[in-house]
């Protein structure tokens, strides 16, 4: 068993590494920002890597997204900013929880700190606007407890 702590940092040599040392688990490459959790209320949970300085990321043109972790860390607001959200708008409505790491937790922008990340807490998605494509999220624990370790 391993609990995770607010402000607990890990560092890897590649983005694989890193979810490997956080998670536990053997990941030899593993290119997705999120990796399934059990889930907490009978809610989706993943575990969530992004960073969350209001910076442009995401796999393809359509599916681009913005995080933003508001300065007490109890809210995160995810936007998708992808100039065709059509794909986004069928997969983005389920309601998730998210154990959240925050990727380049210093927000030095070096390219080596993107496979180092802070442990935010674990949030629950508040709300979803459709329109805006937006969801936000509210912290619920400061402490995740992984049980495989």
């Amino acid at each position: 068993m391993k609990v995770l702590k607010v402000g607990n940092i890990w560092e890897g040599d590649s983005h694989a590494d890193m979810i490997n040392q956080v998670l536990g688990t053997d990941y030899k490459s593993y290119m997705k920002c999120y990796v399934p959790l059990a889930p907490i209320n009978g809610i989706k949970t993943i575990a969530w890597f992004v960073y969350m300085d209001g910076s442009v990321h995401g796999h393809t043109v359509d599916y681009l997204w913005v995080n933003n972790l508001s300065k007490d860390g109890k809210e995160i607001v995810e936007r998708c900013v992808s100039t065709d959200k059509s794909y986004v708008q069928k997969v983005a409505e389920n309601k998730q929880n998210v154990v959240a790491f925050q990727l380049d937790p210093h927000n030095t922008g070096k390219r080596a700190d993107k496979y180092k990340c802070k442990f935010v807490g674990v949030f629950e998605q508040q709300c979803y606007d459709r329109k805006n494509l937006e969801r936000v999220y509210k912290r619920i624990s400061d402490t995740y407890v992984l049980e495989n370790e």
